[in-house]
């Protein structure tokens, strides 16, 4: 459930059928996701893609050594406005005059509404932006016979449901809002007798 950059992944192997205690005992298949470390010469890339219903995204990645440590971070972060587009035009019911207000439709409250559906040009429906951090890190140390790595791997993403957009569509300030924060921190010491 932790998702790694793309540019952060150094091997991607799948190893079929049943296996030991070092891929966790599977009896059936593991994709195994092995993340980049950095080099002796530094490095890094910066991307950044836009479009349609305000996606942005950006992905940058730094690596090389600081010292006795090579390092390697990848950083993407990406914002939709609406991340199921649906395609509603902009449209009124009543040319945009006052409505009675009922209650499920049919008893009167002794309100009025105006049911004016804007889009804000973008022809969707709101409350479905998206929005995902994640963070991908490894340094290591060689000591001669000692070696360490430390990693961690970080994915938030936060996201508007509207899920029944007819239904819904004037009453947004009550839809749900979810967040997730995963995190995996991994640390590894391989001393070598000779």
């Amino acid at each position: 459930d932790v998702s790694a950059i793309p540019e952060a992944l150094a091997e991607i192997t799948v190893e079929a059928g049943g296996y030991g205690a070092h891929v966790g005992g599977a009896n059936s298949g593991v994709v195994r996701q092995t993340m980049r470390t950095g080099g002796n010469d530094f490095g890094g890339n910066v991307r950044f893609e836009t479009g349609d219903y305000g996606h942005q995204d950006l992905t940058a990645t730094l690596g090389g050594p600081a010292g006795p440590v090579k390092f390697f971070a990848a950083l993407r972060s990406s914002h939709v406005d609406d991340w199921n587009p649906t395609y509603y035009k902009d449209f009124t019911i009543n040319d945009g005059q006052p409505l009675e207000s009922t209650v499920s439709g049919s008893t009167p409250d002794g309100e009025q509404v105006v049911i004016d559906f804007k889009s804000g040009g973008k022809d969707g429906v709101a409350h479905r932006a998206q929005d995902i951090l994640q963070i991908n890190a490894t340094g290591t140390v060689d000591l001669g016979p000692l070696n360490l790595r430390l990693s961690a791997v970080v994915d938030n993403n936060t996201y508007e449901s509207n899920s029944l957009p007819i239904y819904y569509m004037f009453n947004t300030e009550r839809l749900p809002k979810s967040e997730r924060k995963l995190s995996m921190y991994n640390a590894r010491a391989n001393y070598f007798l000779n």
